[in-house]
């Protein structure tokens, strides 16, 4: 129950944050503290929708506390779960957000999916660091002819080794077949550019990686890409991630690159 701020089981109040637009309060029966935030754009329609439903839910509002969003990075804080949409994706940065399941967002070619991952990784930490790659002749790129500069570069700091991940958010629709794909088969390659950087540098504990982070969703790519067999472990052996499943950051992290 420390999720929910509740010594006991119960049911569950909507409160709407009055003087803050937007902001609906989910508290547990029992408790004192909000233990969540519902932060949409049309919050009066949500209420009205969860007002007809026979659920129990009970809507209340709260002309007391102020807005919760505003104080969400807060170590102080007792917001657990945040339920929201566009609304704070673009634009938000918050170290708190370690993953994201995502529900008709980025399913297009659009920046979407490239902000959601930025935002989504950017997490607390000396051993963790996201940064934004550069575009041709100031950032990092491979293949001269077609001058692929993955969108961003993840550092991983682990004991005894270093892992620097290349990773490109983009949609899959139109790719091409992975025997003939660059981009997906750098994963192949950067073992062995990492073995020529050792050799050049004595430092032999730093591993290169990449990952294709999948704005397509699943159902709609397996029957296009390639043969039209691929499951989601052959996409997964292959690097390449979907954005639709929550824990394709874990997959990134807990990754053992090949040697």
């Amino acid at each position: 129950m420390r999720v929910f701020h509740a010594p006991t089981s119960g049911g569950l109040h909507l409160c709407a944050i009055r003087g803050s637009d937007g902001e609906i309060g989910l508290k547990a029966n029992s408790a004192e503290t909000y233990f969540g935030l519902i932060y949409i754009g049309d919050s009066p329609a949500f209420r009205n929708l969860a007002a007809s439903d026979d659920s129990g839910i009970v809507l209340v509002e709260d002309a007391i506390s102020k807005a919760l969003f505003d104080d969400i990075n807060s170590p102080s804080t007792t917001i657990n779960v945040l339920i929201g949409a566009k609304k704070f994706m673009e634009g938000w940065d918050s170290y708190r957000v370690s993953n994201m399941g995502l529900l008709n967002a980025g399913t297009s070619e659009g920046s979407e999916i490239i902000q959601l991952f930025g935002r989504g990784v950017r997490l607390r930490g000396k051993d963790r660091s996201l940064r934004r790659n550069l575009s041709r002749g100031t950032g990092v790129g491979f293949f001269e002819s077609s001058g692929f500069y993955p969108d961003f570069l993840l550092w991983i700091k682990e004991t005894g080794r270093q892992r620097i991940v290349f990773i490109e958010p983009h949609g899959m629709i139109h790719a091409e077949a992975y025997d003939h794909d660059e981009k997906a088969q750098l994963h192949n390659r950067l073992p062995e550019l990492a073995r020529k950087i050792g050799e050049r540098s004595g430092r032999y504990d730093i591993t290169l990686d990449s990952y294709i982070i999948s704005a397509t969703q699943f159902q709609h790519l397996h029957k296009r890409y390639d043969d039209g067999t691929w499951d989601l472990e052959r996409f997964a052996e292959a690097h390449i991630l979907f954005a639709e499943h929550s824990d394709y950051l874990n997959r990134i992290f807990e990754a053992q690159p090949a040697t």
